[in-house]
């Protein structure tokens, strides 16, 4: 028997029972809806809402107060959203049928003491990003127009969670808002009503706290390939890069280089001129204060491109998929391990940037020869 039965079964059998002991006399005791809920929460703990419906959020939000506050503050949001942390949320959806029964996935991709970065995404579709510092999300909650707030226990998630409940209403548009305490960062359930009707209705369904990140060292990347898919294709198709890549798109690199017992560091600039259909303009050189030098033009096709990660002239070379710290974000990344006699390399392509690796790095006998990490890139077009 569910909670809000039970409770509502013994008020009943309170008032039979003070019925019977007043023995056929006029019964003097006057039902007191305040004073039996908190005779009730007493003996059986706080009544937990069972009704998740948007009217029985609202009924509940409407037994509030008026003067709402923010369910988190922003050190307690810095403390439960750390780099990695994943919520997902099924969503129903009448406005947009592509989205209903979906499951939206939010990662939060970078963190610090400022502020953080989230990834949306919806299956293996590709992820948005919204950047904001912990004050601007933690108003991403802030009540507007006329709202109510109540305090009380919600099944959420199938257990009794603590959580505040808003209501809004503002010119039709009506929403109810759940934040669990014990949850700091998005709601667990989100519902908007326009004109009555529902438009859509989020309910969190599942969230992980972050893991180790992954760290593309040689030896976990060759025991990775073992089992990953061997003789890979690139990872990205003439047709990809052709798409992604528009006129001022700009790559920056970290170079190292330990050739012949002298060490060599720089910052190298790959930079995108001119974009035709069949291929493209770049300039490669090194970068100082001003503009880059040791400038040199290269010209190349899409397919020549794309065999640039073409490794089938190798011994051997096998992939796998990963999440990987890029420009200071996690990401979505294919590693390619690449084995020619004593010679090892590490690719690491970035799902959402197609074009160069986001890290390259070149052994030979264990030793490392090269190595190249993205520190800057720009999207480039208008």
């Amino acid at each position: 028997m569910h909670r809000q039965s039970l409770a509502f079964g013994c008020a009943i059998c309170a008032l039979l029972i003070s019925a019977c002991a007043c023995s056929g006399k006029r019964c003097e005791r006057v039902y007191n809806h305040d004073e039996d809920a908190a005779w009730i929460s007493a003996r059986l703990g706080p009544l937990t809402l069972l009704d998740l419906s948007f009217d029985g959020l609202r009924d509940a939000a409407l037994e509030g107060e008026q003067s709402p506050h923010l369910p988190y503050s922003v050190a307690e949001l810095r403390r439960a959203m750390p780099l990695g942390m994943r919520y997902e949320h099924s969503i129903t959806s009448t406005s947009n049928s592509a989205l209903d029964g979906k499951i939206r996935t939010t990662t939060v991709v970078a963190a610090d003491e400022q502020g953080l970065t989230l990834a949306y995404s919806f299956g293996a579709s590709e992820a948005t990003r919204q950047s904001m510092t912990w004050s601007e999300f933690s108003t991403l909650a802030e009540p507007e127009t006329l709202v109510w707030q109540r305090e009380m226990l919600v099944n959420a998630m199938g257990m009794d969670r603590e959580c505040v409940i808003f209501y809004r209403v503002s010119k039709g548009r009506e929403e109810v808002v759940v934040y669990a305490k014990s949850i700091p960062g998005p709601p667990v359930i989100a519902e908007l009503r326009e004109g009555g009707e529902s438009v859509s209705r989020l309910e969190l369904s599942g969230f992980a706290e972050s893991g180790p990140v992954y760290e593309p060292t040689l030896e976990a990347v060759r025991a990775a390939a073992a089992d990953g898919e061997q003789s890979p294709p690139p990872p990205f198709s003439a047709a990809d890069l052709r798409k992604a890549t528009q006129p001022g798109r700009e790559y920056l690199f970290d170079y190292l280089s330990n050739e012949e017992e002298t060490t060599t560091a720089f910052t190298q600039i790959i930079r995108f001129t001119e974009i035709r259909e069949d291929g493209c303009t770049f300039l490669q050189g090194v970068k100082g204060d001003g503009e880059p030098d040791q400038v040199q033009e290269s010209r190349a096709t899409w397919e020549e491109l794309e065999g640039h990660a073409d490794f089938s002239w190798a011994e051997s070379s096998a992939r796998f998929e990963a999440t990987v710290l890029v420009l200071g974000e996690l990401r979505n990344v294919w590693v390619y391990y690449v084995k020619h006699g004593l010679a090892e390399s590490i690719f690491v392509f970035a799902k959402d940037l197609p074009g160069p690796p986001a890290l390259f790095e070149h052994y030979v006998a264990d030793k490392l020869i090269t190595r190249m990490a993205l520190i800057g890139f720009a999207e480039g077009g208008e």
